[in-house]
């Protein structure tokens, strides 16, 4: 049965109020969450690096999201009416910036794999301008925001995103006549992105084969890469370009690259939970999968792309170095943190 057309509609009080709480929990959680990978980038300069300003982006997002869920809590609240119990404009704006939101992270995800791709093929060539990260970062919003805002405004029949009269949430308006096309559009915006990731880390994958016997040779010459720091690892990179003592110069480059396959396989983590926690919705909304169970299970669906929002912060917390300063801010310990930015020293200056 195709999702759009059956009569079903997610009237059961129970249900909607059960979903709201869900949605409750997943805002303060990512709110929180992302919220402290802000703060730990901000206060410790050892987390300043290429890395880690797609990691910041992908909060800002996760944050956006999770700080508009509470119109859909407000909404499931009470009983499905022909329209919303919010202003609709306010509907409209939340589900668009919600779509443009999923699709920066996606593609943040993919600008990462190409970071990590580059990271581990070229470790001493990974230090690109200001000026290309700023395009890179506006890129990450400006391509989602025209692949969803566009074919909204331009397909007849009003605009697609609004307030859903079948499941009484803010999403597309699966009544409107050309909803599928707009669905298959959705389906490009997040295909692409997804495309590059599998692509860069299938290279990566390959290439970590390709250089695991000589990385296991290595360690007979007891390198420890512990002490490596992110933000270390391009002062690291220049001094093996010019160093002109061979035995060193390949000691140091197996640790930047042991480091960062490190990084790697976390990051990777981040892309396979966005991509379970998505392709539920992808399986219903695109009618892979049809029969009345599916349709009932679609704002269930829903759900797990945003629960993805608020899972980020926990993916980051396996990484050693965020791990130290989530645990330092969490317990108080400010003038623990390893290499303080000029902003807490200021704060805590400011304090004493």
């Amino acid at each position: 049965m195709n999702p759009q057309n059956s009569t079903f509609e997610f009237e059961d009080p129970i249900q909607r109020k059960s979903l709201a709480i869900i949605f409750i929990g997943i805002s303060i959680t990512g709110l929180a969450g992302n919220s402290l990978v802000l703060i730990s980038v901000i206060l410790c300069r050892k987390l300043h690096n290429l890395n880690n300003i797609f990691v910041v982006n992908l909060s800002i997002a996760d944050i956006i999201t999770c700080s508009l869920l509470p119109v859909n809590v407000v909404i499931l609240w009470n009983p499905i009416e022909d329209t919303p119990p919010v202003a609709e404009w306010i509907c409209t704006a939340s589900t668009a910036v919600n779509f443009i939101c999923v699709g920066v992270s996606v593609n943040t995800l993919a600008s990462i794999s190409v970071i990590r791709l580059l990271v581990v093929t070229r470790p001493l060539q990974t230090h690109k301008p200001r000026w290309l990260i700023r395009l890179w970062i506006l890129f990450t919003w400006l391509f989602p925001s025209a692949m969803i805002l566009l074919p909204a405004l331009i397909l007849p029949g009003g605009f697609v995103l609004g307030y859903n009269t079948k499941y009484g949430v803010c999403t597309q308006k699966s009544s409107h006549p050309y909803i599928s096309i707009y669905n298959g559009i959705n389906l490009l915006t997040f295909f692409l992105p997804l495309v590059v990731i599998i692509m860069c880390y299938t290279a990566i994958f390959i290439r970590h084969r390709h250089h695991s016997k000589k990385m296991i040779q290595s360690s007979g010459e007891n390198i420890s890469d512990s002490n490596i720091s992110l933000s270390s690892i391009y002062s690291i990179s220049q001094f093996v370009k010019h160093t002109s003592d061979t035995r060193i110069k390949h000691t140091m480059m197996f640790k930047i690259q042991r480091r960062q396959i490190q990084i790697t396989k976390n990051m990777l983590c981040v892309v396979c939970v966005f991509i379970l926690c998505i392709l539920p919705y992808v399986i219903v909304a695109q009618k892979i999968i049809q029969g009345d169970i599916v349709v009932r299970l679609v704002p269930y669906c829903g759900a797990f792309i945003y629960l993805n929002s608020a899972v980020n912060p926990f993916i980051y917390a396996r990484h050693p170095n965020f791990r130290r300063v989530f645990r330092l801010m969490l317990t108080c310990n400010w003038n623990e943190i390893p290499q303080p930015s000029m902003t807490l020293k200021f704060l805590t200056n400011y304090r004493i």
